[in-house]
């Protein structure tokens, strides 16, 4: 019923239709064909973990035994979506929940209501799609080329090539009217906006990579919460925090009495209170020079993680002779 082979054809099929669908007239075909492949691009990629991600999880025990049930049932694409994005390895390249999310309620508009939802630029879906798809077949080991088809690649690729191109640009010009404002500025107006920044990296304990999870108050835009990374602002140079959203946990190594795990953060938005440069997401981040990931190592004590008490001594607490 999962099966990969069964789910990686049955995409390649939508997608060969999708294909074949090439004159101006038929780009809302080509849309459609390719976002109800996606779903089965989606579920194929599950299936070469364990074709019993795809279950209902009152029905995965007889997936995972490899019985026939005819009630079994499947588990809607915005789940799929989500249990895929676990397995995949997160990078600022690897980016796949909320656009494939984003994907599959557009055809969903346009399957089930009277919009014409996909009546709309190919620059408004493609390259979402493209990175989706390149992101899924890189993590079952496949060629986008050549299960999308070629021609529909090659195509979103130039699209989100000129989507970055623009991207650089308008960093480029955002950077420079940061530069020009700093250079307009007043040398009292910056001193005391340099001087409430200082203060939000706890009077410089906060250098450059350092992370915190902690409130900070910079004085001008008063309390924030965590988590941070400090990073060079690339316009002016101050130090300044810029927040990141934790995107995936490893599992716990036990060292000693230690208890050790990795947490993946990426890059969601960056202001700097001195020269009003502002950032928002991972690509403008990325554009701006500054790297959008961070991995930060947690290490926590084994009696903490057990008892929550840093007053337990090792005793017998009650009920537990």
């Amino acid at each position: 019923m999962w099966d990969y082979d069964s789910l990686i054809g049955k995409a390649q099929r939508y997608f060969l239709r999708a294909e074949q669908a090439n004159s101006e007239s038929e780009r809302d075909v080509m849309a459609i064909w390719l976002l109800l492949g996606l779903e089965f691009l989606v579920r194929a990629g599950l299936a070469h973990t364990n074709p019993a991600l795809n279950s209902d999880p009152q029905s995965m025990i007889d997936a995972v035994l490899g019985k026939e049930n005819l009630k079994a049932k499947t588990i809607p694409v915005s789940q799929a979506i989500d249990r895929l994005n676990q397995l995949i390895p997160p990078t600022p390249e690897s980016i796949f929940k909320a656009p494939a999310n984003n994907l599959i309620n557009l055809r969903n508009a346009e399957l089930h209501s009277g919009m014409a939802a996909l009546d709309i630029d190919v620059n408004a879906w493609l390259p979402a799609f493209t990175r989706v798809t390149d992101v899924v077949c890189k993590h079952i080991g496949l060629d986008a080329d050549n299960i999308v088809g070629r021609g529909i690649t090659t195509w979103g690729r130039s699209l989100i090539d000129q989507a970055d191109q623009a991207v650089q640009k308008e960093i480029r010009e955002r950077i420079k009217a940061a530069k020009d404002l700093l250079a307009q500025m007043r040398g009292e107006e910056r001193a005391k906006r340099e001087a409430a920044l200082f203060s939000a990296t706890l009077a410089g304990a906060l250098k450059v990579g350092s992370f915190w999870d902690g409130p900070i108050i910079d004085g001008l835009s008063g309390i924030r919460l965590g988590p941070f990374l400090f990073v060079e602002c690339p316009a002016c140079t101050n130090n300044i925090p810029m927040d990141i959203v934790e995107v995936r946990r490893s599992a716990d190594r036990l060292d000693g009495d230690f208890v050790h795990s990795d947490a993946v953060f990426i890059a969601s938005s960056l202001h700097c209170p001195v020269c009003e440069l502002t950032l928002t997401g991972a690509s403008e981040i990325s554009a701006a020079g500054l790297s959008p990931q961070h991995i930060e190592e947690f290490v926590e004590e084994l009696s903490d993680r057990f008892t929550g008490d840093e007053d337990y001594d090792g005793g017998l607490e009650y009920g537990d002779e």
